[in-house]
């Protein structure tokens, strides 16, 4: 009976979704290999998000999902300056309907180190990555790289800081970024 009532809520949502014009994770085609090698994971984590019964459930894989597993593929990506792959996660985060702000300032720990994915794409010089967020109207005026002691710090004064190369500062400064 559990089995028979899970597979009509499957249904109804996929039903939901297709009739919407809506395409999941799965069906968004990447040149990147980061993107292709986590999109599976990707889209299994926002199907447990989307289908958790209960607050806990909810909490814990929205946790994983928004808090640790978007993060850290979007570092990877930056460390890469992998475009490809952070317009492949420009076109997943619109299926979930959330927003590439609030992810790429989210600092995730690393050897007990806070990193966001803007941190990492001024760290890398990874112009490509920043062409991206600058195509899709990334607001730079108002995104800050939260330094230890929870501190922040504007994209301009930490791209000069971090000595990014003469393009990310004058595309940031182009931007609007402070």
């Amino acid at each position: 009976m559990k089995f028979t009532k899970l597979l009509s809520a499957v249904a109804i949502a996929a039903l939901t979704f297709s009739a919407s014009g809506a395409k999941g994770i799965e069906d968004i085609k990447s040149n990147s290999r980061i993107f292709n090698d986590m999109k599976t994971e990707l889209n299994n984590s926002y199907i447990s998000y989307v289908e958790a019964k209960d607050d806990y459930q909810k909490r814990w894989s929205g946790k994983y999902l928004f808090g640790e597993l978007i993060p850290n593929i979007l570092i990877v990506m930056a460390g890469d300056d992998d475009a490809d792959g952070v317009k492949s996660m420009y076109a997943s985060l619109k299926v979930m309907d959330y927003d590439m702000e609030s992810i790429s300032q989210m600092p995730i720990f690393i050897d007990g180190e806070g990193v966001s994915f803007l941190q990492e794409i001024l760290d890398n010089n990874a112009i490509n990555c920043l062409r991206v967020l600058q195509e899709n109207k990334f607001d730079f005026k108002n995104a800050e790289i939260t330094l230890e002691g929870g501190s922040g710090m504007s994209l301009l004064d930490y791209a000069k800081k971090v000595k990014a190369n003469n393009e990310i500062v004058k595309l940031l400064k182009n931007a609007g970024a402070r």
